[in-house]
């Protein structure tokens, strides 16, 4: 048999390790195949350097981080940190939904992860609304799933099925992976409490150390 495919779509390069770092590092020690595809580099995250020298900079901290998870492969598609809505619209929605629908196609996921479409980051929504036009397109046939950057907590639809994985074992390498975005000192102190009080809530209230939830959207 195949071992099974995982498809990542999501804005940033640090998103899926906020919201499913645990995740990846524990379906890639299950010889689960992980692929990843960021709309954006997160240039603006360091205002003190060109975004050149930053962009490059958080693309080798990305491959570092991925190989700490034991994930597959990377993809970028370059659109500008902060507009990728505006991006989007430049480009030509219907060009950038072929673009995922042909990733689909290579990679054939079993699953799909994504940003949530409720997300407080303009281009975590820009990019969930993408996926959720191809769902409601019934162009997606595989099960997706969304993740929390932004919110301790979900917001809104509650009732949504719901993927709860146990990342107990896991955390650690969700920390180290994390820890290698160096150029991010603001978004580490930002987010680092927020990772273990949400991992730590969520693992309390499923019955184990840490977890990661995820809803249901196809």
């Amino acid at each position: 048999m195949q071992p099974e495919t995982i498809l990542i779509i999501c804005a940033h390069n640090d998103d899926q390790i906020i919201g499913m770092g645990g995740t990846i590092a524990k379906y890639a020690g299950q010889g689960k195949k992980i692929h990843s595809m960021f709309f954006s580099l997160g240039e603006l995250h360091v205002a003190l350097f060109r975004k050149d020298i930053i962009a490059k900079k958080r693309y080798y901290e990305s491959k570092k981080a991925d190989q700490i998870l034991g994930a597959t492969s990377i993809e970028y598609l370059g659109l500008p940190d902060g507009k990728i809505a505006e991006a989007i619209s430049e480009r030509g929605r219907e060009q950038m939904k072929q673009l995922i629908l042909q990733k689909i196609v290579q990679f054939k996921p079993e699953k799909i992860f994504t940003n949530a479409t409720d997300d407080s980051h303009p281009d975590h929504r820009a990019v969930a609304k993408l996926i959720q036009d191809l769902i409601d397109e019934k162009k997606i046939q595989s099960d997706v799933y969304v993740f929390e950057v932004w919110h301790i907590a979900k917001l809104k639809d509650r009732h949504l099925p719901k993927l709860v994985v146990d990342t107990s074992d896991f955390f650690k390498k969700k920390i180290e992976a994390f820890k290698a975005h160096k150029s991010q000192k603001l978004v580490y102190l930002q987010f680092i409490w927020k990772i273990y009080l949400k991992d730590r809530l969520n693992g309390k209230k499923h019955k184990g150390k840490y977890a990661e939830v995820f809803y249901k959207v196809n």
